[in-house]
């Protein structure tokens, strides 16, 4: 596609489907797209997401990810807001249009990258958990590192080990009253955390 094709390109419908995690796009020239919510969120064209991949960091755990808004910037692009905190997205309809025409080989060179991260640390490790506020009283310490297990995949195996370890935590880790960071990026409970992860566990005011 050229680049004056490129400009004159724009959106003629335009869904976020929560229930399948599809972000529906069609365009002027007749194309239509159904974009998994993670995908747009691991290629996102943020600058934060730019430089993460040039330092050969991959963008990991999104695969439950939400659309929260999608603000619209002039009449050339959109600002697609994440459940994470990822908010400084600005998609353009050309980068859309990208996107969707080269789905298939991003997402086949992404699932590649994952298998093979996957591979180099599916011995375990460990991470690390910080607290934050009270929970530093309530449990003793700033940081503690744990040992990755085939029982600790996500956020929410780590918020249950800690409560086993130590009853008294129950309450105070509750999910619904933390926020949750992963490698300081906005977090939920279902995020995927792998060997050298840093979980912070900071009350809600």
């Amino acid at each position: 596609m050229s680049d004056i094709a490129k400009q004159k390109i724009s959106p003629t419908h335009i869904a976020v489907h929560q229930k399948s995690r599809q972000f529906e796009i069609h365009f002027n020239d007749g194309s239509e797209f159904n974009l998994p919510f993670e995908y747009l969120r691991v290629f996102s064209p943020s600058a934060e997401v730019r430089v993460a991949k040039k330092r050969g960091e991959m963008i990991l755990g999104k695969e439950m990810v939400n659309i929260v808004n999608v603000e619209p910037m002039g009449s050339y692009a959109v600002r697609i807001i994440f459940d994470d905190g990822h908010d400084s997205g600005v998609y353009s309809w050309s980068t859309l249009k990208s996107l969707g025409d080269d789905f298939e080989s991003n997402w086949k060179q992404f699932q590649q990258q994952l298998t093979h991260f996957h591979e180099q640390n599916k011995k375990g490790g460990n991470i690390n958990v910080l607290f934050f506020m009270n929970l530093v009283e309530a449990a003793g310490t700033e940081s503690l590192e744990m040992d990755l297990t085939d029982d600790i995949q996500q956020v929410s195996d780590v918020i249950q080990r800690l409560i086993e370890k130590d009853g008294a935590l129950k309450d105070v880790l509750n999910p619904q009253r933390l926020t949750i960071t992963v490698n300081k990026q906005f977090s939920t409970v279902d995020q995927k955390i792998f060997n050298g992860d840093e979980i912070a566990l900071v009350p809600k005011a």
